[in-house]
């Protein structure tokens, strides 16, 4: 005989709060629940009750704690990042399951952050500086380098895009800045910013290629340093509002001419030898995307911005770019088998990783706490102390 689940008393308005704050429609909520629609709008109306099976199903799906649904008030949380995707103004794209989640794990590590440095006064390792959008942007490009410490000598002895990567993020982590690369869909958002903390965040999209999270990088560290955090596309400004689109271009313009210096590329040799503005072949912007540790596009959009390439030509290219960026994509996505211990580190970064040890070492925090913040099973722990030692 059946075990018999029984209702549950919860407020309706609990239930709508966990659906609509996790990006899910009435419909799609009963299709996964293999329910019809009706019931979940009369458990949010009031109507009918679910049953604790169905509330631990709903618990797993809008990925929030059991216990949130015995709550007699919504929790209130931070609102969500300004929106400056490139969206059609009058029925903009909504945030999708995985964004809203992405940005949930986000802000939930930060607060991890806060509330750990506070309790083992751990200080950040600088000021953050600020820039403004009255300033120049190659000059406040030059100036942001200076801040981070890193030559252009030491940028183009990197062996590697993916060392590039890894080196930048550890500079920018240095600076107390968190960054994480965290699963979102990729045609809805490069990456995102949270810049209303004293520990501000930079997040890149997981499934991005290794030289478009290293450009995403410098375009968050762009809105953060101006203070305007938001979530991003990197696409075609003209459909955003004058002052988005006033920001997102400074952004592009500081973040290329930080990880392509003005001078440096205009003194190498393929731009000295280079004639005419019509055409720039593949191999010659490869070779200077190999030297600075940046993607072709990276290149040849700094190419227009010093008027060294024709306009058609570089929106050609761009459009030819994007269409092999999404068949590699494809591939990606099959992928191989997951790494957890490596995978934590990537995702969380080392800074934090290293924090939340350090708070377990200290008493602070328990094992399972560590566990339960790194979003790993206690088994890959020590795995993961391994792979952070000499991080930080």
């Amino acid at each position: 005989m059946a075990r018999r689940s029984f209702e549950i008393d919860v407020e309706p308005k609990i239930l709508k709060w966990a659906r609509e704050t996790s990006g899910l429609s009435p419909e799609t909520v009963a299709n996964r629940m293999n329910l019809d629609s009706e019931t979940i709008y009369k458990w949010e109306n009031g109507e009918k009750k679910p049953t604790l099976s169905q509330l631990k199903r709903l618990s797993n799906l809008y990925k929030r704690p059991l216990a949130v649904f015995f709550l007699s008030e919504c929790p209130k949380e931070p609102p969500l990042p300004k929106d400056y995707r490139s969206l059609p103004k009058i029925h903009p794209k909504p945030f999708s399951q995985k964004t809203l989640l992405a940005i949930r794990q986000a802000r939930r590590l930060q607060n991890i952050a806060i509330e750990l440095s506070k309790l083992t006064e751990r200080k950040s390792a600088s000021d953050i500086i600020k820039i403004n959008l009255e300033d120049d942007p190659e000059a406040a490009a030059r100036r942001v380098r200076d801040w981070l410490n890193v030559s252009i000598d030491n940028q183009i002895k990197w062996k590697n895009e993916s060392i590039a990567f890894i080196e930048w993020k550890k500079n920018i982590e240095r600076k107390g800045i968190l960054v994480f690369q965290l699963k979102m869909p990729i045609d809805e958002t490069r990456g995102f910013s949270l810049t209303d903390s004293e520990i501000p965040v930079i997040v890149v999209n997981e499934a991005d290629a290794v030289n478009a999270k290293i450009f995403s990088f410098f375009h968050e560290l762009g809105h953060i340093l101006l203070h305007k955090g938001g979530l991003c596309d990197l696409k075609d400004e003209s459909l955003l509002s004058a002052e988005d689109a006033n920001i997102e271009v400074f952004c592009n313009h500081f973040a290329g001419a930080l990880l392509v210096p003005k001078d440096v590329l205009l003194k190498h040799d393929i731009v000295k030898n280079h004639y005419g503005l019509s055409k720039w072949s593949d191999d010659e912007l490869s070779k200077l995307a190999k030297y600075f540790k940046v993607s072709k596009e990276v290149i040849l959009r700094r190419l227009l911005i010093l008027d060294l390439v024709d306009l058609n030509f570089y929106y050609e290219k761009r459009e030819e770019w994007e269409l092999q960026a999404q068949s590699l994509l494809e591939k990606k996505k099959k992928g191989g088998r997951a790494n957890p211990p490596k995978r934590c580190l990537q995702e969380i970064g080392g800074v934090l990783v290293s924090l939340i040890l350090d708070s377990y070492r200290k008493d602070i925090i328990t094992y399972s706490d560590v566990a339960d913040y790194l979003f790993i099973r206690t088994k890959y722990i020590p795995k993961v102390e391994k792979l952070v030692e000499g991080y930080v």
